[in-house]
């Protein structure tokens, strides 16, 4: 895939996000129970922190980023709690 694509496919997967966005309103994005105890805002929450560590996995071409790369799984695993 070259970078054209790859960018055109990013504009069009975020427009997607947007328009989900849109549906779910300003007004559901506080309410607990999208996912367990997690509203919609605290998932978004954590997919952006994911975008923010890409940023410099791709920009290096490695998997870098913040300490929580380096915990072992069986902690790794249940940090989504604490979010």
């Amino acid at each position: 895939m070259d970078k054209a694509t790859f960018i055109e496919g990013l504009r069009n997967e975020r427009a997607g996000w947007e328009a989900l966005l849109a549906q779910v309103g300003e007004e559901r994005m506080l309410e607990p129970g999208a996912a367990g105890a997690w509203s919609i805002k605290d998932i978004i929450a954590h997919i952006m922190w994911g975008e923010r560590e890409m940023i410099g996995v791709c920009k290096q071409h490695a998997l870098v980023g913040s300490d929580l790369w380096n915990l072992p799984d069986s902690v790794a695993d249940h940090c989504w709690l604490f979010v």
